[in-house]
């Protein structure tokens, strides 16, 4: 009987960890997000098993409570009727929003705010922990090739002094292009579906007058390109940094 029970203790410990395997969009070694919707589809006799392999991942030798486990089973599978909400087990943290989990020890659930990069308006810069970005003033606008989420362009003329990539700040607004108003820019990404444990990672683009890009998301209105446009300031995302 004892061979029986070791032999289903990690046939349920495999599969749990082959659950999560499928389920991981981004890992780290104290912090990593799992995709809702590869996790609905187990019994819920699984997930003591599962929370004991994410706490492993995140460096916490800690046997899940019960009431852990059931507010985690509610919190991955919908049950309780919500889209979000968290489960904290001493410095365990889980939070879900936006079809996203994010499991991670206290402290690092946050990610602390990255210090302001001074951006040229001709060059190539990697700010650390955010993005490689290059920037090049031309004459004429240039048609967007790829994926415009990566690459945008500005009327260099309403450009206010030193050009900056910083992480999102607490009461940030600015007038979205197209929008008739200012917006709050956590309104905003949670608006475009970016999880709540992801904002603080959005890098934006400044100068002196405020947000330019949240790059990945719409350019400022001040900013645009239009037919009086003479001098243009191409802003492309190289490669994603880490």
């Amino acid at each position: 009987m004892g061979e029986q029970l070791w032999r289903q203790h990690e046939y349920l410990r495999r599969r749990a960890h082959r659950t999560i395997q499928t389920a991981i969009r981004a890992s780290g070694s104290a912090r990593l997000t799992l995709e809702v919707g590869a996790l609905r589809r187990y019994d819920a006799a699984l997930d003591p098993f599962v929370l004991r392999d994410l706490m492993e991942r995140v460096g916490l030798e800690m046997v899940p409570r019960p009431g852990t486990v059931e507010r985690f089973t509610q919190l991955r599978s919908g049950s309780d009727g919500q889209a979000s909400g968290t489960v904290e087990q001493g410095e365990l943290v889980i939070i879900r929003s936006k079809g996203e989990i994010a499991v991670a020890r206290r402290g690092v659930a946050r990610l602390p705010r990255r210090p302001a990069v001074k951006i040229p308006r001709d060059g190539e810069i990697a700010a650390p922990g955010a993005v490689h970005l290059k920037t090049q003033v031309r004459e004429t606008a240039a048609p967007l090739s790829g994926n415009d989420r990566v690459c945008a362009q500005f009327d260099c003329d309403h450009l206010r002094g030193q050009l900056s990539l910083r992480s999102p700040e607490a009461g940030d607004r600015y007038r979205p292009i197209g929008l008739n108003g200012s917006k709050k820019l956590a309104d905003l990404l949670a608006d475009r579906g970016v999880p709540v444990f992801e904002r603080p990672d959005v890098p934006v683009l400044t100068d002196e007058a405020g947000i330019l890009w949240p790059i990945g998301h719409p350019i400022a209105e001040r900013a645009k390109i239009t037919a009086r446009t003479r001098r243009v300031l191409v802003a492309q995302v190289v490669r994603e940094g880490r």
